[in-house]
């Protein structure tokens, strides 16, 4: 990820599960740390920034 916001377009019917393996990453707005999660129902848009050492897991979910 290189420092860089990522960003994702997501189907709004979907849902979006973000698991934080390790390290520290914004997930729209929000502050992971390790062993977090984030569960995105109804967005448009993913948007994964300031990560540092970060290592991510993100699954586009059938609602």
């Amino acid at each position: 990820m290189a420092n860089r916001p990522f960003d994702l377009t997501l189907d709004a019917h979907r849902k979006c599960y973000v698991h934080l393996v390790r390290g520290e990453l914004e997930v729209n707005g929000s502050r992971l740390t390790t062993g977090d999660a984030a569960l995105l129902d109804g967005e448009r848009l993913v948007q994964l920034s300031r990560g540092i050492d970060a290592e991510v897991l993100v699954f586009d979910l059938q609602s």
